[in-house]
């Protein structure tokens, strides 16, 4: 075997290598960090969303939340951002609140969209710091409504 043969096939080697590599990490489960969520009196455990990857999964895929001891998920935004969510991939209907000087702006009830058709969005009223998904039973238990406080502590 000639030496240039020998070299492309080394470096078709390294290619393959590090191709398999990204599909590793890529399909890795992404680590979620816990935060306590307070909405007026009621606390629980919710992910925390802090990066665009974080923010655009979302809760993709996530069933039985009312059987989890997470409750939701807590989207964190840099300043001035004014998301827009949909339910693609979300098995279950969420309520969605944004949230904007610490307090509850705006209570959206998302319902997941089917296989197949558009999702409809869900745009923040405005610039928000936060917004936060919780299943239905999370959201009755909390009585949530527009001008609640919305505190939070992450964890480790």
């Amino acid at each position: 075997m000639s030496t240039r043969r020998r070299v492309l096939i080394g470096v078709a080697l390294v290619e393959v290598i590090v191709a398999a590599g990204f599909l590793v990490v890529a399909h890795r489960p992404m680590q979620r960090q816990l935060a306590t969520l307070h909405i007026g009196a009621w606390q629980g455990e919710v992910w925390v969303a802090d990066t665009p990857a974080q923010r655009h999964r979302g809760l993709m895929d996530q069933a039985n939340l009312a059987h989890s001891r997470v409750k939701g998920m807590l989207f964190l935004f840099p300043p001035h951002h004014r998301p827009v969510f949909w339910m693609k991939d979300t098995p279950e209907p969420l309520w969605l609140l944004f949230v904007r000087r610490d307090k509850v702006e705006k209570v959206v009830y998302m319902q997941p969209c089917a296989s197949g058709h558009a999702c409809p969005r869900y745009p923040a009223p405005g610039p928000v710091r936060a917004a936060v998904e919780l299943s239905p039973a999370a959201w009755r238990s909390a009585k949530t409504a527009v001008g609640m406080m919305v505190r939070w502590r992450l964890g480790d």
